[in-house]
């Protein structure tokens, strides 16, 4: 119970760090007011509740300078196209895209052009697969792009033209690993929660297997089959991982010296390298272990002489 309130917790935080992103507030379509709202960021369309309007006619009417500070719309449901809407808000800085299987992705792909100031994307719950993405270009200029709860069982090949590409959640999807993510070269924060990862690269010894801007990476959810070495993201500073047969925190752990946070789950009995004694700053590690049989003595007697550690066991 406890690591599940703690989990959700993790994930709920993560995602407002990065899609909180709006500031104001999100009104209905089909109650949004024709005379403008200076407090409007956002404007949600639902496809069920548009069939009920006469959607093109209101928004024909619909004048954008009245709306000064809106950013970003949210479309839910089946709709056939979405350049009605983007050809009316061109200025959007986010979009999101929900309950949506028959996506046109050619048609998509023309439709989004219109948005040159677009940063931020997140498309869930849309079906999504490798072959819909194969030779889909997202808008170049992305800086944060959510791909959550579809059916990716790799990283698309196509971000790597996000050259300015920070953000990225892939989280809920059937990814096995992660060897995409050394073509995104400017990646700060990688959301890999609740895939089906249990090592990080297939071809762990690759010296290759680096992303040197990454600074938070979150993996809850999957099974790691042991703690990953992370030498290759020499700029992390907060990481969570899950793998029932983790056992063993490595020494590698002092060679990240902007490290901050590791949280752990696991249904083993921890120890620690007699490496990490010679970190020189405060780090904090969160061991959270499933495994009743470890007595409160052998989680002491685990962390004892890690002086510069903050070990919660």
């Amino acid at each position: 119970m406890v690591r599940t309130i703690v989990l959700t917790f993790v994930l709920l935080v993560s995602g407002f760090q990065l899609w909180g992103q709006a500031v104001g507030k999100c009104v209905p379509f089909a109650a949004l007011s024709m005379d403008g709202d200076t407090l409007v960021s956002c404007i949600e369309f639902r496809s069920d509740e548009l069939s009920k309007i006469n959607v093109s006619k209101k928004l024909r009417k619909l004048n954008p300078q009245r709306y000064p500070n809106l950013k970003k719309i949210i479309l839910l449901g089946k709709f056939p196209s979405y350049g009605q809407f983007f050809d009316v808000f061109r200025d959007l800085a986010e979009v999101e895209i929900g309950y949506n299987e028959a996506i046109d992705w050619a048609l998509l792909e023309k439709e989004l052009l219109s948005l040159e100031a677009l940063q931020r994307m997140m498309i869930y719950k849309c079906g999504i697969d490798n072959a819909a993405l194969e030779s889909f270009s997202f808008p170049l200029g992305l800086k944060e792009l959510n791909l959550r709860d579809n059916q990716l069982t790799h990283i698309p090949s196509s971000l790597a033209e996000l050259k300015e590409l920070k953000k990225l959640s892939l989280a809920y999807n059937q990814l096995s690993q992660i060897d995409g993510i050394v073509d995104l070269t400017k990646l700060q924060y990688l959301d890999l929660s609740n895939n089906q990862i249990n090592t990080l690269f297939s071809c762990p010894s690759d010296p290759g297997n680096t992303s040197p801007t990454l600074e938070v990476l979150h993996l809850l959810g999957n099974d790691l089959k042991e703690f990953p070495d992370l030498t290759g993201f020499p700029h992390l500073s907060d990481v969570s991982l899950e793998g029932k047969s983790i056992e063993f925190i490595p020494g590698s752990l002092l060679e990240l010296k902007r490290l901050d946070i590791v949280q752990v789950w696991t249904d083993e009995k921890v120890y620690f390298s007699n490496r990490l004694k010679q970190i020189q700053r405060p780090v904090k590690i969160f061991i959270y272990s499933d495994n009743n049989t470890v007595t409160e003595i052998e989680k002491k007697a685990a962390v004892q002489g890690f002086d510069n550690l903050q070990i919660l066991y």
